[in-house]
């Protein structure tokens, strides 16, 4: 149900196929009336390239490429100033800045302190990587962080690891929510599922879309691809995304180049096409790359809800982090190339871990926690939210 009482401005520095934003960005068109996004990309992450998905959605949208950084104290008016002039059309008093980048929040906080409206920051704390999409090292996200918290009313966070860091950060009074990054249920195809996990193998799909930046370890993923495409002569790995390194890039071209149509480099790939082919999968990497200072740490990562939902096995390297799930539901790429073999081996022919994740993991879809960011909306507003 459309909501009158609150408007909604979301900041983002995210590219535009991301699917957390899309997702968020369909809902808030959906239930309120009064709503609008900025997107501020990077020329690194940007290419040029606007999202359409959006405009298709809902008419304000406004895009804008940065050359420079945007952190601590810098305010930078230019955007302030559209963003005031977005929120001085909307009939409601009360708007909600919903920022998706810590790069962004001294944007929201100059927004909050010149509006003369009642303005509430939810900060959107979505994902432990963000500094590979934003080019912030770590220590510049934290200090954002802590330098803007007093003025942050409430926090939208993705797995209960992040919590301890959250109350670290903002204590335990701040008002917030755990959102998962799931992917949308009505993505899944049962029939489609089925048919490929019990097809007794006639073709096997190996995939990987998204991040290739320095924090994948793509070398891994060469040498698994490689021991894969010997052993299984039925085999096709499908390897799409965008950041990759120039010597990252030669080595998935030259793949390409050996193995044909069975090793496929697709560069970045429309969501929609990657929710296809995800699907038609029977294994997917997660290749983290040691020593980028998760040590110790867990990662809540959106490509492994994905493949649990749509029934696909992970091929995972935690690097330095913590697992997240049991061994039930994964292949660790850690240690001898046989000791995966044979559990790989052994999946196709039993369908052990692929049944364990279709009965456990049906009902971790998106459209069971969205609803959160609309009670947290009212909750920093003090209106009564709807059990």
């Amino acid at each position: 149900m459309p909501n009158n009482n609150i408007a909604v401005l979301v900041l983002t520095a995210h590219p535009s196929e991301d699917a957390r934003i899309i997702k968020h960005w369909e809902h808030t068109c959906r239930n309120y009336n009064e709503s609008g996004i900025i997107q501020i990309l990077f020329a690194p992450e940007s290419n040029g390239r606007c999202c359409e998905n959006w405009h298709v959605i809902k008419d304000c949208l406004y895009i804008e490429k940065l050359r420079r950084r945007i952190y601590l104290g810098v305010r930078n008016r230019r955007y302030i100033e559209k963003a005031l002039t977005i929120i001085a059309c909307w009939k409601s008093q009360r708007v909600i800045v919903h920022v998706h980048d810590a790069v962004l929040l001294p944007i929201a906080v100059g927004i909050k302190k010149a509006s003369n409206k009642c303005v509430k920051i939810i900060y959107d704390k979505h994902e432990n990587g963000s500094m590979f999409t934003t080019h912030l090292s770590v220590f510049e996200i934290l200090l954002n962080e802590w330098s803007m918290k007093k003025y942050i009313d409430g926090i939208v966070f993705v797995s209960k690891s992040m919590n301890d860091e959250i109350t670290h950060i903002w204590g335990a009074k701040l008002s917030r929510t755990m959102i998962p990054n799931y992917p949308k249920g009505s993505w899944r195809i049962p029939d489609k599922i089925n048919q490929k996990i019990f097809n007794n193998n006639d073709q096997l799909n190996v995939v990987y879309f998204g991040s290739l930046g320095q924090d994948r370890d793509l070398e891994l993923v060469h040498a698994v691809s490689i021991q894969m495409l010997i052993t299984f002569p039925q085999l096709t790995i499908v390897i799409g995304g965008r950041g990759a390194t120039p010597s990252a890039t030669h080595l998935l071209n030259e793949m390409h180049h050996i193995y044909g149509e069975r090793f496929q480099f697709l560069g970045e790939v429309p969501y929609s096409d990657v929710i296809q082919k995800t699907q038609e999968a029977q294994f997917g990497f997660i290749p983290i790359r040691p020593g980028k200072g998760l040590k110790g740490k867990t990662i809540a990562s959106n490509k492994l809800s994905e493949y649990l939902l749509l029934g696909v096995v992970p091929l995972i390297s935690w690097g330095d982090s913590q697992p997240v799930i049991s061994e039930d539901y994964y292949i660790s790429l850690s240690g001898n190339p046989e000791n995966y073999l044979v559990r790989i081996k052994q999946e196709l022919n039993d369908h052990k871990i692929a049944q364990r994740i279709l009965e456990n993991f049906y009902s971790q879809t998106w459209e069971n926690f969205v609803g959160r960011y609309d009670d947290i909306y009212r909750k920093v507003f003090n209106i009564d939210v709807v059990q």
